[in-house]
């Protein structure tokens, strides 16, 4: 075969091949609200509750009593602040797991991902790494990285601040990593499969499946917390409430 057919032959089949590789990805963009039990009668589509943690022995008693502690201030009447009467965000993974709409953007280079619940935005970029440890800025959402693997997004994150809580309001080090799985397992069904290491937190990966259905007959809405939040903490932690 004479070798200018070969290399057009060969360059016709990368070409097939990126061309398939990039078929394989698919078109996630769009509205999505998570899956709630009357919407599917499938089981293996609805969201499953938040499985318990396996906790360090330390990290166990600290939660147990931060638990028994909150409860004892909901019962005087005068709770503990939390961050999100203080309009302070979610961040990650904890995001992941709000009722309002997300709007996800699926564009050249990266995919961004909108919580309608205080216009959260976390942006994945897509085929590049981290930043070396000593530039890595901690932040609310961290640092997410990802790729296609076929018709799979995966997506590492690091780099978060301690402020934050895990599902069920658990804590974690600054040695936590999310790593996540995206697919549809539907047209319109995604499912997001939240895994959580953390050597000082947790005894084992905690992995946390949600699924949301895509919902182009909704849109977001605009959701500025601080405005008439009249919610702050005192100086013993307690919630609360400026008088008008």
């Amino acid at each position: 075969m004479p070798f200018g057919l070969k290399t057009a032959i060969g360059l016709a089949c990368a070409a097939a091949l990126a061309g398939a590789a990039q078929a394989a990805e698919p078109d996630i963009t769009g509205i999505w609200r998570m899956v709630r039990p009357a919407e599917v009668v499938d089981p293996i589509q609805r969201t499953p509750p938040i499985p318990p943690p396996a906790l360090t022995p330390a990290y166990a008693e600290r939660v147990a009593a931060e638990q028994k502690a909150r409860k004892a201030a909901e019962a005087e009447g005068r709770p503990f602040a939390r961050d999100r009467e203080l309009c302070v965000p979610d961040g990650m993974p904890k995001m992941m797991t709000t009722d309002l709409v997300i709007e996800i953007l699926q564009t050249p280079g990266q995919v961004t991902l909108i919580t309608e619940f205080m216009s959260q935005t976390r942006r994945i970029r897509l085929g590049t790494a981290h930043p070396p440890p000593e530039d890595l800025q901690p932040t609310f959402f961290g640092d997410s990285v990802g790729h296609w693997e076929g018709d799979v997004l995966v997506v590492d994150t690091v780099g978060f601040k301690e402020r934050t809580r895990l599902f069920d309001e658990v804590p974690h080090s600054d040695r936590m990593r999310i790593g996540e799985r995206f697919r549809l397992i539907a047209p319109d069904l995604l499912e997001d499969e939240i895994t959580v290491t953390d050597p000082v937190v947790l005894e084992k990966p905690w992995v946390v499946r949600r699924v949301f259905m895509r919902r182009p007959d909704l849109r977001i809405n605009e959701f500025v917390c601080t405005e008439n939040n009249r919610n702050y903490m005192d100086a013993d932690g307690r919630l609360a409430t400026r008088l008008p």
